[in-house]
């Protein structure tokens, strides 16, 4: 009905709902046609990852430094000119 130029809230009225509950509706198909459409051209929605992933040697170099500046103080970390 909306492809057939109808506007949602004309829609919301001939099947008898509110206009909201067509514009969710008509969003939502509308997602899923472009979502499958991706699908069929091989390309596929994937997140990031939410932390860098470390190799062993990185997190020993890691360990090694905070183990041997753990007794610093804030000043000792604070580089001159930087803040």
């Amino acid at each position: 009905m909306l492809q057939g130029g109808m506007t949602q809230h004309e829609v919301a009225d001939a099947v008898g709902t509110s206009q909201s509950v067509i514009s969710r509706a008509w969003n939502s198909l509308r997602n899923d046609t472009e979502r499958s459409q991706l699908h069929e051209v091989g390309l596929r929605a994937r997140r990031p990852a939410v932390w860098v992933l470390l190799s062993r040697a990185h997190k020993l170099a890691r360990l090694q430094w905070a183990t041997e500046h753990r007794r610093w103080t804030l000043n000792e970390f604070c580089v001159p000119g930087s803040a």
